[in-house]
């Protein structure tokens, strides 16, 4: 944390998402320190690494007893590899610190990272650092893809430790009033599942 610096991790809207205890946590962070002036990319995965045992614990007081083995919970945190395509600043900061150090810090503390593949303009808004609508729409099929696939993995490990639990195919559908393809509630990402 830096003197005078709004930080994330403290603002109600971070308390309010802890205190949601959800069994997973998505977290994109990091391109306002890359572009704005006064940021700091270089601190960002320390941000990221202090905020982690804080999602983790919400995640375990949420969670409670263990769901049946034929309904896997998705990982706890998922990191997602911010997004920004102007030219400068912000395209130099996320391609020679904050990607890399995302990268190293979901390696080192075994978290899902989603790097989703943007096209450019196609993804962005006019100022290159926004996703439009398209662009927010690649980012939640790519962290939905993420969890499904890590469900399915957990699931498998399940099932070769000797419990072979029936098995379901499940879909995720996301969801929106304004057909952006994010949805959200109370001004949180959303993501249904449903087993078909």
């Amino acid at each position: 944390d830096t003197a005078g610096k709004r930080c994330y991790a403290h603002t109600p809207r971070c308390a309010e998402a802890l205190a949601f205890n959800a069994h997973a946590y998505v977290v994109m962070l990091g391109t306002n320190d890359a572009w704005h002036l006064a940021g700091e990319p270089r601190r960002v995965a320390q941000g990221l690494a202090a905020l982690l045992p804080r999602l983790r614990s919400s995640v375990a007081d949420g969670v409670g007893s263990p769901p049946p083995p034929q309904q896997p919970l998705p990982p706890p945190v998922v990191f997602v590899q911010p997004a920004g395509a102007k030219a400068g600043r912000l395209e130099t900061n996320l391609r020679e610190v904050v990607r890399p150090a995302v990268r190293d810090l979901s390696e080192r503390e075994h978290i899902v990272l989603v790097e989703p593949t943007l096209c450019v303009p196609g993804s962005y808004q006019e100022d290159l650092v926004h996703l439009s609508a398209e662009g927010a729409a690649s980012v939640a099929a790519a962290i939905a893809e993420a969890l499904l696939r890590q469900r399915f993995v957990r699931s498998e490990r399940q099932a070769s430790s000797g419990f072979c639990p029936r098995r379901q195919a499940t879909a995720a559908k996301l969801t929106s009033g304004d057909g952006s393809g994010l949805g959200t509630s109370r001004g949180r990402p959303r993501v249904s599942s449903r087993t078909p």
